[in-house]
């Protein structure tokens, strides 16, 4: 049988409270660029051989303050993320009518994983400050070069505006991305501790947003000690498997490529592109073709798509 209703309203909810944080730290880390983005945006429009070294500097140290702000605005995302992450995984067991025994605290070592010196959300933040956009010194070589090329202060604004924009949009990406990770790793420690749980299935938002990497997974059954392997921005969560079959039957994950194929044309044009779709349907792939593995030295391993070069 399907998941049962009071399953589905246990994951919307929860979808909808993940969405709530991420939108709450989307505000927080927007707020804290925009003092910098101003003052990047103030040199621009100054002439080019009047632009103060103190403007850049003050500037500069905007930026820095910016990125400590938004590291920190993440870090509370990812301990929310967490102790919901808890929470879930008791209210996907409760709405099976799964016993949830005594539950010990969970999700520490992911906490500390998450948000100690060094972990891999410092050194990816870092990392951007260091070469990605929006930075201090990326930001004064628009300025050099478009004053050097002679374009005007409109054009240099300009150009400091898509910085900016693709530095809010890794910020996002991050956030999103390691409070999932806080979120299904404590979850799945909740599982660990139910002597009833004995695995996780792949469940997804089935929707033409979600990448086929993840239609394939869905419903896919993996033991309880292993992570999962979501891509950057992933909106992925776990179901549990339990022991008991009848409480099970409550928890059962479609299939992804039984519920693929049931999508519209354009559903599935849009989630495969139409050179991948039109393979599709002439049936020459299917669903599990198009994904695969990866390891990144960032994000770890991670479910992708295959490329349309290596498919046709």
């Amino acid at each position: 049988m399907p998941l049962s209703n009071a399953v589905r309203q246990a994951l919307a909810e929860d979808r909808a409270r993940q969405q709530a944080r991420e939108q709450a730290v989307r505000r927080r880390t927007s707020s804290a660029t925009t003092a910098s983005r101003l003052l990047w945006l103030e040199a621009a429009r100054e002439p080019a051989r009047t632009v103060s070294r103190t403007l850049l500097r003050r500037a500069a140290d905007e930026w820095r303050r910016a990125n400590r702000a938004s590291s920190s605005a993440i870090e509370t995302g990812i301990q929310q993320a967490a102790a919901q992450g808890e929470r879930a995984g008791l209210a996907l067991l409760a709405a099976a009518d799964a016993d949830t025994g005594t539950v010990e605290q969970v999700g520490t070592q992911v906490l500390e994983e998450a948000t100690r010196e060094g972990s891999r959300l410092q050194r990816t933040l870092a990392r951007r400050a260091a070469e990605g956009a929006g930075n201090p010194d990326r930001a004064a070589a628009i300025l050099r070069d478009g004053f050097a090329k002679g374009l005007n202060p409109r054009e240099v604004a300009a150009n400091l505006s898509r910085e900016f924009y693709l530095a809010d949009y890794q910020n996002e990406r991050i956030a999103r991305t390691e409070m999932m990770r806080a979120h299904r790793e404590t979850t799945r420690s909740i599982y660990e501790q139910q002597p009833g749980t004995v695995g996780w299935r792949w469940v997804i938002e089935e929707s033409d947003r979600t990448c086929a990497a993840c239609w394939a997974m869905e419903g896919t059954e993996h033991p309880t000690p292993e992570p999962m392997p979501a891509h950057p921005n992933c909106r992925c969560r776990m179901a549990p498997i339990l022991k008991d079959p009848r409480a099970d039957s409550f928890l059962q994950v479609p299939d992804g490529e039984t519920q693929f194929a049931r999508q519209p044309a354009s559903v599935q044009r849009r989630v495969l592109g139409p050179g991948a779709y039109d393979l599709y349907q002439q049936g020459q792939i299917s669903l599990r073709d198009v994904v695969t593995t990866r390891n990144d030295p960032t994000w770890g391993q991670s479910v992708t798509r295959v490329p349309l070069s290596r498919l046709a």
